[in-house]
């Protein structure tokens, strides 16, 4: 079972990192990043709990997951 170490962003876990990319308090929002050897993802999420998932690879034309 792979270890959580906490980092100052996020936290790694096994071979994947998780953190927050960037985020409003005051608007409700969040950015979150997930990133392992293998792909990266970023994640959008408002404060009503709507989700938008990025294929970052390619962070010149991000595109909407489906």
């Amino acid at each position: 079972m792979p270890s959580i170490q906490r980092t100052p962003f996020g936290f790694d876990w096994g071979c994947a990192k998780i953190e927050c990319l960037s985020s409003d308090e005051k608007k409700g929002w969040v950015y979150l990043g997930v990133t392992t050897p293998k792909d990266c993802i970023e994640i959008y999420i408002t404060k009503s709990g709507k989700m938008r998932v990025y294929n970052a690879k390619d962070s010149t034309n991000k595109e909407e997951m489906t």
